[in-house]
């Protein structure tokens, strides 16, 4: 959930909100607000089910590491959720923690989403994958950063308007139509 705090609206007032996207900074708020959203997606624990918390965490994870080629995000002793979250918020390369982001995104879309009333039921989750994406779009928009979760992936704004009227609808289209299959 977004609260329009009393800063946040003395900034609109005074103009010092961002017209022009940044892509090759992440500023550490931000990386704290998505640690948070995935936070509040995944939950813990209740009660036991097929779709464990802990398995999320360890199967996003094994996917970055596999891909990265390395056996450990972060750390040396910490679990697999901290060293997800300690890669989103220590990571260098704006394209890693994007890495991490999109492929967590992907993963609440494609397994969490399908079955979210029941996982909801099982684990102490408070958002659910589609509030999830509004959330961390509306966090890069705030934050001035150039990319935004559309038709299950991270994409690059250039262009707001070219994004909008024509990026937007098609990739709307297309996602619909690969779920149609």
């Amino acid at each position: 959930m977004i609260f329009d705090l009393f800063s946040k609206r003395q900034k609109r007032l005074r103009g010092e909100v961002p017209e022009i996207f940044t892509y090759d900074h992440i500023p550490d708020n931000l990386r704290v607000q998505i640690v948070h959203i995935i936070d509040d997606v995944i939950g813990a624990e209740r009660f036991a089910s097929n779709l464990d918390p802990d398995d999320i965490y360890s199967t996003i994870h094994g996917i970055l590491c596999r891909e990265y080629g390395v056996f450990r995000l972060w750390g040396k002793y910490e679990k697999e959720k901290e060293q997800l979250f300690n890669y989103i918020l220590k990571a260098k390369l704006v394209e890693e923690v994007l890495d991490a982001v999109d492929l967590t995104f992907k993963y609440f879309l494609s397994v969490l989403k399908p079955s979210y009333l029941n996982y909801k039921h099982n684990t102490t989750s408070k958002l659910d994958p589609d509030a999830a994406i509004q959330e961390l779009n509306v966090r890069f928009k705030e934050n001035g950063i150039g990319y935004s979760f559309e038709g299950g992936e991270i994409l690059r704004i250039d262009s707001t308007f070219m994004h909008k009227e024509v990026t937007q609808p098609t990739l709307s289209l297309l996602w619909n139509n690969c779920l149609l299959r």
